[in-house]
């Protein structure tokens, strides 16, 4: 059996970029749902952007908007990861 086309949806539909305040090297780009073909290039620059710290009040949107910030409250994926990037980062 193969299973594909899975699509990554967030509750509100919209999608999570940004870096996560927890993490000084950790963001996100995801939750693009069955527009993540046409968001791509959108994502990819507003990503860019966070990354290099360079325009981000130069765009004509709320960037804050799609930040994860307040966004995710539960997710057990997103503690596992968090619990990974600890482990490399040598926290406990």
């Amino acid at each position: 059996r193969v299973i594909a086309g899975l699509r990554p949806f967030v509750a509100d539909e919209m999608a999570i970029v940004g870096p996560i305040t927890q993490y000084s090297n950790l963001h996100v780009a995801c939750g693009q749902g069955t527009t993540g073909f046409k968001t791509a290039m959108g994502v990819a620059v507003l990503t860019a952007k966070h990354l290099t710290g360079d325009g981000l009040s130069k765009c004509s949107y709320d960037t804050e908007l799609l930040s994860p910030k307040g966004r995710v409250t539960y997710a057990p994926l997103y503690m596992a990861l968090c619990s990974v990037v600890d482990g490399f980062m040598g926290r406990t």
